[in-house]
């Protein structure tokens, strides 16, 4: 059944707006062998050991998992501290060997201040789940850029998505992921009240008009970018950027792949600030940019023997958890393939 039309744009003139391909965010896509073996890594490696020892609620089925276990987050879902363990000890280094190279990650992990895999149905109990209305946001603490300032401290996220029957032959279209508006404001907010004065001009708002907690958007599939399974995109936070939102609905099995780095602050022996260490972007696309290449070239053939290699030295670590030595050699089979 086809979803109700969405009410128009309000009347904002889009004539200073920019076309979301013109910003620095949509990057590449994954290859769908690559997609393939991060959804049989997640099923293995995550999906299967919340059922058998990760859950606190004994009704659920869907989790959300974030690395380092120090990381805080108000919005973490509560797993057992087993589980916590098996996913940081066992799959984040293998999965981050396959995404980035056993020296790409050596180099770049302490750039990276969290890595989150999701796998919550995100809304699936609000009224507007399945409709034209989204909770559209910016990522990150956001501020105002400060190009004089060399001590500034940048934030960067990188997510993508896998679906799994997005990966199916004559997959339909709805297996997408992260919402943008496919006409962006000309410049980046630095304050999220600034981003939803400006979204109020744009769209109605039904969901602090209907007591709700958070603001919510009534908008048009036509104004809207949906992001295919594998994609990998940035948001900016200096300013913050770009304008989007989750899917809604979120497509079945979906697993999402969030990436948050950052500027490195460095000091003097004295205390004195000096210029901050930038993450490399530019070095953590390409080796992620691996993943997206000719499945029988040299480079991701080469990804996948380190994987291997990587997974060999990890069975005896997974060796005491319930099933964990025979998932990561189920894994390690699909990698071989």
């Amino acid at each position: 059944m086809p979803r109700p039309a969405a009410a128009p744009n309000l009347g904002l003139s889009l004539d200073d707006h920019v076309d979301l391909d013109s910003l620095d965010v949509r990057q590449f896509t994954l290859h769908p062998p690559a997609q393939a073996l991060l959804c049989a890594m997640q099923h293995a490696l995550l999906e299967a050991p919340y059922i058998d020892f990760g859950r606190v609620d004994a009704d659920s089925t869907r989790f959300n998992i974030v690395f380092p276990s120090t990381f805080g987050s108000d919005r973490r879902k509560p797993v057992t501290a087993e589980f916590q363990q098996f996913c940081e000890t066992v799959y984040w280094p293998l999965v981050s060997v396959f995404l980035f190279g056993r020296a790409g990650w050596s180099s770049l992990r302490r750039h990276l201040t969290s890595f989150k895999v999701n796998t919550l149905r995100i809304s699936e109990d609000e009224f507007y789940y399945g409709l034209p209305i989204y909770h559209f946001h910016l990522d990150h603490k956001i501020g105002q850029p400060a190009p004089k300032d060399k001590c500034q401290l940048n934030t960067c996220r990188m997510i993508f998505s896998i679906v799994p029957a997005a990966l199916e032959a004559g997959a339909a279209p709805e297996h997408d992921s992260t919402v943008y508006l496919r006409r962006q404001p000309p410049h980046g907010f630095t304050k999220q009240e600034a981003l939803h004065t400006y979204l109020k001009t744009r769209y109605p708002e039904v969901g602090l008009a209907r007591g709700r907690q958070r603001p919510l958007y009534e908008v048009s599939d036509e104004e809207l970018y949906r992001a295919p399974p594998g994609e990998v995109l940035l948001h900016h936070s200096h300013p913050g950027r770009p304008v989007h939102a989750e899917t809604n609905p979120c497509p079945e099995g979906r697993g999402l792949y969030v990436l948050d780095w950052t500027d490195l602050r460095n000091a003097a022996p004295d205390g004195a600030r000096r210029p901050a260490t930038r993450m490399p972007m530019a070095e953590i696309l390409k080796q992620l940019r691996v993943l997206a290449a000719d499945p029988a070239g040299e480079a991701y053939r080469a990804r996948l023997g380190e994987t291997l290699e990587c997974g060999a030295e990890l069975l005896a670590v997974a060796e005491p958890y319930p099933g964990g030595r025979q998932a990561l050699e189920a894994v390690l089979r699909r990698v071989a393939l």
